[in-house]
C-alpha cells in the first residue's frame, strides 16, 4: 500500500497514561516523568515548510521559550470564568470541540502551575466515551501549545490558561461531520440492533463507501492535511487511515459502543509505515479493527474483530501497549466470529481476503489485478475452497490467470469499474452455471471463460468490441448467446466445442467469423447475416446437427445452393451441413472445396465431384465416417492435408490425374483401407500418408518418388513387404515405425539416407536389404533410441565394407554379408602362367590361379 500518514499530535503520545477517572483537583500531583513527556511531546509547526516527510519529526518545542516569571501581571478580566478545575476542564473540551484556535480561560481561587497547566491540556483529550471528545480530537489537532498566568483581584487569585491550537478541521467542517453522521446512522437504523450488528453494520458501510485517497501520497508537499480528517472520510467519503478509523470511532461512540483510535507502525508489502486504526468493545473484551485495510472488502474482511495473534502487520505506539492501557482495555485472545483462511496483499492499491465458512474470495482495491502468467496468484493455492469470487468497485481489469481453476466456484460478482478481462481469466471454473458481466466492460481476453463447463448462456454488453480467441470455448452446457453490437467480428475459436449451443444472436455489423469460431456447436440452421463478408475455414466444421444453411438476401460473398455453403460465384464448396442427410453430387463449376468443408459429416456414403474441380483442401472430408469410396476427377491437381483423416469406413480410391500432388496424412488413420494404387507420376510419399491405415496390405511406391516423408506407413499394422525403388534417396523418421506384421523390406540400390528411427518396433521383420548406395543413419544426440530397435527376428543383408555392414557390426546387429571382391590381376612371366587374386574387405580372398 502506499504511505499512510497519520497526524500523531505530540499530546497524544502520552495522553492516554492519564487514568480515565483521574481527578482534576489534584493536579499538583502530577509524576515529573509525565511533565517531561508531555514537555518533550508538545509541538508548533511552520505551515511554510512542513510537508508530509516532515510531518512527525520536525517537532519545535515553544514551551521552553516560555518564562515561568512571567505569571504575575495577568489580566484578571476573563470572560470564561471557572471556579473549579472541573468545570474548567469541560470549558476547554468544548472549546476544543468548537475548533477555537485561541482558547483563553479562568479559573477562580487557585494558582496553576506551568506543570498544572500541560496537565489539564492532557486530560481534556483523555478518552471520556463522548463522541466528538478525547480520541476524536485528538485525530483532528494538528498541534498546541499552551501558557499560563496568574493574579489576584477582589474576589482573590485566580490563574489564566492560555492553549493555542490548529485544528485539520474547522467549525464549519464539523458542523458538516455533524450533519452526515446523523444522516449515516438514520439510513444504517442501528439504534436497537445488538452491538454486533452496530460494531458490523457502521464497518460495512465504511469500507462500502470510502475510498482511501492515494493521490495525498503522490504530493510533494501537504500543509492542510485535509485528506486525515473525519469530514473528508464521511463528506467527501474518501481519507487517509486517520480520517477512517476517526470516524469509525465517532460513530461507534454514538451508538454507544466504547472504541479506541489506535496510532503505531503498519508493516506491509510496502514496508514499515505510520497508520492508525481502531480497537472496539464488545461482549466484555476489546477487539482490533482496521477499516483502512478492509476497504472494499464489505463483508468479509481481514481485520475486523481480530485478536492480536491474527492481526498482523500492525504495531501500537507504546502508551497504547502499557500495563496500564491493557489492563483497562483487555483484549480478547481469540477472533470475534470472521474465518479468514487466508488474506494479503496483491499490490499497493489491492488486497484480498477468503472466508473460510463461506468460500468467498474478495479482492478490493482499485486499479489493475496484475496477470500471472508465470507464476501464480496469492490465493491459488486455496482455488478448490473458493465458491464466490467477489471484485469491488474500483478494480478495472483482471489479469492473466488470476482465478483460474477455482474448479468449486459458483458465483461471480463483477464490479462496474470492470473494463477489461485478460487471458484465462476465469478459465476453468467448471461449476459456475452463470455470469453478469458488467455495463462497461470493453475487453475480454484469450480463452478467458473457457472450459467453465457448467456455464449455459452468456449476454455480452454493448461495451464490449474485443473478444479474444477462444473465449468462450468448450463451455459444454453452454446453450445461447448474445454478442455485443460493438462487435464487427466473431473470433477464432470462440465458442469452439459448445456441443449444446443452439442459439447465437448476432450483432448487425458482424463482417468477419473466425476459424473454428462455431465448430462443433449444436445449431440445427444457422443463418449467415448480409453483413458477413468474411468467413473463415473451419467456421462451423463438425457441427453434427446442422442440417442447413440459409443466407441473407444481399450478402455480397456467399449463397446457399440447397443448404450448403458456397461462395457468391459458386466456385468454392464454403461447408456442407454435417448433418444433411444423402449422397452428394457437387455441381459443375465447383473448383475447389475448402478446408473442413465436409469435416464429420455423418450421412455421406458415396460421393461425386464435377470435372471442374481443381483442389480439396485441408481436412475437407476428415471424419466422414461412413464415406466408402472415392473417385477423383482428371483435372484435380491437389489434394490437400488430412483431407480424408479417419474416414473410418474408405475402402477404394481412384485417381486419374497422374500427377496429383498429395499434401501430408492425406489418407491417415482410414482404417478400412486396403490397397490402393497411387498416381504413377509422384514425386513423393509425404508426410503420414497412410499413418494409422492398419489393413494397408501392399503398396507400390512409384519410380518416380524420391522421398518417404516421416510417418508415412506409421502403424500399418498389415504392412507385409514393401519395395523401395531406387529414385528414393531418402527415408525419414519413423516411416515404418510400428509396423508389426512387417517382414521384408528390400532398398533398391540408389536409396541414401535412412531417417531416425524409420524403421523400429517391427516384431516379425526378418529382412531388410541395404544397398551400398546407403552411406548416412540419422541419429539425434539427445536420444538413445535407433533404427532397428525392437526388432528380434532382424536380419540385415548387406554388402561388405559398406556403410551398412560396418552399422550392423557397431551396433551388434544380425547381418548377413555378400562379399565385395576387388580382382588384382598376376601378370605371367617366362616360367609362371597368370592368375588374378579377389579380395573382400572382410578379409575374405581365393585366386584363380
Amino acid at each position: 500500500m502506499k504511505k499512510i500518514w497519520t497526524l500523531l499530535l505530540g499530546v497524544a503520545l502520552l495522553f492516554v497514561i492519564m487514568p480515565l477517572t483521574a481527578k482534576t483537583n489534584n493536579i499538583e500531583s502530577a509524576s515529573a516523568e509525565i511533565v517531561k513527556s508531555i514537555y518533550e511531546d508538545t509541538a508548533t509547526f511552520s505551515t511554510t515548510t512542513l510537508n508530509k516527510d516532515s510531518f512527525a519529526q520536525n517537532q519545535v518545542d515553544v514551551l521552553n521559550e516560555i518564562d515561568e516569571n512571567s505569571v504575575e501581571g495577568a489580566t484578571s478580566n476573563q470572560a470564561n470564568s471557572f471556579d473549579t478545575t472541573d468545570a474548567l476542564l469541560a470549558g476547554i473540551r468544548q472549546e476544543m470541540i468548537a475548533r477555537k484556535s485561541e482558547i483563553e480561560l479562568r479559573l477562580n481561587g487557585i494558582v496553576l502551575t506551568y506543570a498544572d497547566a500541560l496537565d489539564l491540556v492532557v486530560e481534556a483529550l483523555v478518552h471520556t466515551g463522548v463522541p466528538k471528545e478525547g480520541d476524536y480530537s485528538r485525530a483532528n489537532m494538528l498541534s498546541r501549545s499552551c501558557y499560563v498566568s496568574t493574579g489576584s483581584d477582589a474576589n482573590g487569585v485566580y490563574s489564566i490558561i492560555t492553549i493555542s491550537a490548529e485544528f485539520i478541521s474547522t467549525a464549519e467542517m464539523e458542523r458538516e461531520v455533524d450533519i452526515a453522521v446523523k444522516e449515516v446512522l438514520n439510513e444504517l437504523n442501528l439504534w436497537n440492533a445488538s452491538n454486533y450488528e452496530k460494531v458490523k453494520g457502521v464497518y460495512d458501510w465504511i469500507t462500502e463507501n470510502i475510498e482511501y485517497d492515494y493521490k495525498w501520497d503522490d504530493l510533494t508537499e501537504d500543509t492542510n492535511y485535509y485528506e486525515h480528517t473525519t469530514h473528508a472520510a464521511i463528506v467527501r467519503k474518501k481519507a487517509v487511515c486517520q480520517g477512517i478509523a476517526s470516524l469509525y470511532y465517532r460513530l461507534m461512540l454514538e451508538l454507544g459502543v466504547d472504541c479506541r483510535y489506535i496510532t503505531g507502525m503498519s508493516t506491509d508489502i510496502t514496508g514499515t509505515e505510520r497508520h492508525a486504526w481502531n480497537i472496539v468493545y464488545l461482549d466484555g473484551k476489546y477487539y482490533n479493527a482496521d477499516p483502512t485495510w478492509d476497504l472494499g472488502l464489505t463483508g468479509y474482511y481481514r481485520y475486523f474483530l481480530c485478536a492480536n495473534a491474527n492481526f498482523s502487520g500492525h504495531t501500537r505506539d507504546s502508551q497504547y501497549n502499557t500495563e496500564q492501557f491493557n489492563a483497562e482495555h483487555p483484549m480478547a485472545v481469540t477472533p470475534y466470529v470472521l474465518n479468514v483462511t487466508a488474506s494479503g496483499r496483491v499490490n499497493n492499491n489491492i488486497a484480498w481476503v477468503l472466508d473460510g465458512d463461506t468460500g468467498t474470495l474478495t479482492v478490493a482495491g482499485t486499479g489493475v489485478i496484475p496477470s500471472y502468467r508465470f507464476s501464480h496468484a496469492p490465493w491459488y493455492d486455496y482455488r478448490e475452497s473458493v465458491k464466490k469470487i467477489v471484485l469491488s468497485e474500483g478494480i478495472t481489469e483482471v489479469g492473466e490467470r488470476a482465478f483460474h481453476w477455482c474448479v468449486n466456484c459458483t458465483e461471480v460478482s463483477l464490479p462496474n469499474s470492470l473494463v477489461a478481462l485478460r487471458e484465462y481469466a476465469f478459465n476453468n471454473l467448471r461449476n459456475l452455471k452463470t455470469i453478469q458481466l458488467p455495463s462497461n466492460l470493453r475487453v475480454i481476453g484469450v480463452c478467458a471463460f473457457s472450459e467453465c463447463v457448467a456455464l449455459t448462456s452468456i449476454t455480452l454488453p454493448d461495451s464490449v468490441t474485443t473478444v479474444g480467441s477462444s473465449a468462450f470455448s468448450n463451455c459444454y452446457a453452454l446453450t445461447s448467446a448474445v454478442l455485443s453490437n460493438g462487435m464487427t467480428r466473431i473470433p477464432n475459436s470462440m465458442f469452439f466445442g459448445d456441443s449444446k449451443l443452439q442459439s447465437v444472436i448476432l450483432p448487425e455489423g458482424i463482417t468477419h467469423i473466425g476459424n473454428t469460431a462455431f465448430m462443433d456447436c449444436g445449431f440445427t440452421e444457422f443463418t449467415l447475416p448480409t453483413s458477413v463478408v468474411e468467413l473463415d475455414s473451419s467456421s462451423f466444421s463438425n457441427c453434427i446437427y446442422l442440417g442447413r444453411f440459409l443466407v441473407e438476401e444481399g450478402n455480397p460473398n456467399y449463397k446457399a445452393v440447397d443448404g450448403v455453403l458456397f461462395s457468391a460465384d459458386g466456385t468454392h464448396l464454403v461447408c456442407y451441413p454435417p448433418a444433411k442427410i444423402g449422397d452428394y453430387t457437387a455441381p459443375e463449376g465447383t473448383k475447389y472445396i475448402d478446408y473442413d468443408a465436409f469435416r464429420g459429416q455423418r450421412y455421406i456414403y458415396d460421393l461425386s465431384f464435377p470435372s471442374s474441380l481443381i483442389k480439396i483442401d485441408g481436412y475437407a472430408f476428415s471424419y466422414c465416417r461412413h464415406l466408402g469410396k472415392v473417385t477423383f476427377p482428371s483435372n484435380i491437381t491437389t489434394i490437400g492435408s488430412d483431407a480424408f483423416r479417419s474416414c473410418s469406413n474408405l475402402k477404394t480410391v481412384t485417381f486419374h490425374n497422374p500427377d496429383v500432388y498429395l499434401e501430408g496424412y492425406t489418407f491417415a488413420d482410414c482404417t478400412s483401407l486396403t490397397n490402393i494404387t497411387l498416381p504413377k507420376n509422384m514425386k513423393e510419399i509425404p508426410n503420414g500418408l497412410f499413418d494409422g491405415c492398419i489393413k494397408l496390405q501392399s503398396i507400390t511406391i512409384p519410380s518416380t518418388a524420391t522421398r518417404i516423408g516421416s510417418s508415412a506407413f506409421f502403424d500399418c499394422d498389415s504392412l507385409t513387404e514393401i519395395t523401395i525403388p531406387g529414385n528414393v534417396k531418402v527415408i525419414e523418421q519413423q516411416a515404418f515405425d510400428f509396423c508389426n506384421k512387417l517382414e521384408t523390406i528390400i532398398l533398391e540400390e540408389g536409396v541414401t539416407r535412412l531417417g531416425w528411427i524409420c524403421i523400429r518396433n517391427a516384431p516379425r521383420l526378418k529382412k531388410v536389404v541395404i544397398p551400398s548406395s546407403v552411406t548416412k543413419v540419422e541419429q539425434p544426440s539427445n536420444t538413445t533410441s535407433y533404427l532397428f530397435d525392437s526388432c528380434p527376428k532382424l536380419v540385415l543383408y548387406v554388402h561388405c565394407g559398406s556403410y551398412a555392414y560396418n552399422y550392423a557390426r557397431n551396433r551388434g546387429l544380425s547381418y548377413s554379408s555378400t562379399h565385395v571382391l576387388t580382382a588384382t590381376a598376376v601378370q605371367p612371366t617366362c616360367t609362371t602362367q597368370g592368375y588374378t587374386n579377389y579380395r573382400c574387405p572382410c578379409g575374405y580372398s581365393y585366386s584363380d590361379k
